[in-house]
C-alpha cells in the first residue's frame, strides 16, 4: 500500500476526489486480476471434478478384476483343507448348518465346495 494512503487507515475524513480516482486506478489491475483468478479457480475445480470422476470410474473397473487376482485362489489344496479344519468349533461337534463350518465352507465356491467334501477330517 502506498504509504500516503496508509494513514487514511486511521482516520474516517472524507476522501477528495483526487485520492478516491488514486485509489480506483490502484485498484483496477488487482481488481482484474482476482476476477481472472477467480475464473481460473473455477476452471480448475471443473477439471478436478472430471479427474475425479475420472478416477473413480478407473478405481470400479480395477476393483472389479479384484477378486480374480485373490491369492485365495492360489492356495493349494492341502493349505485349504488345514485352513478349513480350523474353521471348526473346537468346543463342541460340528453341526449340519449352512451358517457354519463344514457346509459353509462348500458354499463359497465349486473348487472349495470340492475340496471340503474330499477331506474326511472336517466331517
Amino acid at each position: 500500500m502506498e504509504p500516503h494512503l496508509v494513514e487514511l487507515l486511521q482516520n474516517n475524513e472524507p476522501l477528495s476526489e483526487a485520492i478516491t480516482h488514486e485509489i480506483m486506478e490502484l485498484l483496477a489491475e488487482p481488481s482484474q486480476e482476482l476476477l481472472e483468478t477467480e475464473a481460473e479457480i473455477q476452471r480448475l475445480e471443473a477439471q478436478l471434478e472430471a479427474l475425479k470422476e475420472k478416477r473413480l470410474r478407473l478405481q470400479t473397473s480395477i476393483d472389479a478384476y479384484a477378486p480374480i487376482l485373490s491369492p485365495a485362489r492360489r492356495l493349494p489344496p492341502d493349505v485349504l483343507c488345514e485352513i478349513f479344519y480350523h474353521c471348526l468349533p473346537t468346543h463342541r461337534n460340528p453341526i449340519m448348518s449352512a451358517s457354519e463350518a463344514p457346509v459353509l465352507l462348500t458354499r463359497v465356491c465349486n473348487s472349495w465346495r470340492s475340496i471340503a467334501l474330499s477331506f474326511p477330517h472336517i466331517w
